[in-house]
């Protein structure tokens, strides 16, 4: 029944389930231009990536929301016939400092209405009935958000919080794609750079990424995010920090 009242209040996102299986499908960005199909994942310098694909696009003069919002019109749900041949790439994160950024971004020192993305009422309902997050509060601490989000299914969650390997999973194995991983971005970048004749990577939002493990306070709150991300953790062979 509460999932049901859940989908009830968004029939976007319903239709989003009923079709690809999930609430928050992939998204495909195709750039001609480079023979290049980057899978989209949040936090993982994909604004800087994208504006690397299409310069037509500028994030200075458009700024973050409309920058994004002009790139719509390069994402697809599904690769169509004359992209199969282009390379496919993925940057995958450390679930453990992905789920940091995430509330660091969106939620650290706001009242629940000022949660960006998570300010509408079918993830504040989600987080409250499943997640069991009491928003009540001005303020949640990092470790009541982290164990809601290990509360609510992959397949229901929004695409910052649910597991990357739910991206790879939708690729169709005929297809290769090349892993870069967000810790070694610099270096990973490069090496796919000279393949495709790529430009240097810049951030435009850089991430402050040296400190996430202080996050991780309890044995309790690294078992529950390692059992919610063990899919990411198996795939892209990251580790779990060891409690503060």
């Amino acid at each position: 029944m509460r999932l049901q009242r859940l989908l009830k209040t968004n029939a976007i996102r319903a239709y989003g389930l009923v079709t690809h299986g999930s609430i928050d499908p992939p998204k495909f960005y195709i750039s001609d231009k480079y023979g290049a199909v980057f899978i989209d994942n949040p936090k993982v310098a994909s604004t800087s990536i994208k504006q690397i694909l299409f310069p037509e696009v500028d994030h200075n003069t458009l700024g973050q929301e409309e920058f994004h919002a002009a790139l719509e019109r390069y994402s697809v749900m599904h690769v169509p016939k004359s992209a199969q041949s282009y390379i496919h790439f993925f940057v995958a994160r450390n679930p453990f400092s992905r789920l940091v950024s995430t509330w660091r971004n969106k939620v650290e020192g706001r009242p629940p209405k000022e949660w960006g993305v998570f300010n509408v009422k079918f993830y504040q309902l989600q987080l409250r009935l499943l997640g069991k997050l009491d928003l009540s509060d001005d303020c949640v601490s990092f470790e009541d958000f982290a164990m809601a989000v290990t509360r609510i299914p992959d397949w229901i969650s929004d695409r910052h919080l649910a597991s990357q390997s739910r991206w790879m999973a939708k690729i169709s194995s005929n297809h290769e794609v090349r892993i870069i991983r967000f810790e070694s971005l610099a270096e990973d970048w490069n090496t796919l750079a000279e393949d495709m004749g790529l430009p240097e990577l810049s951030q435009l939002n850089k991430t402050q990424d040296t400190d996430w493990c202080r996050y991780y306070t309890s044995q309790k709150l690294v078992d529950a995010v390692k059992g919610r991300y063990q899919s990411d953790l198996n795939l892209f062979r990251f580790s779990a920090p060891d409690a503060l």
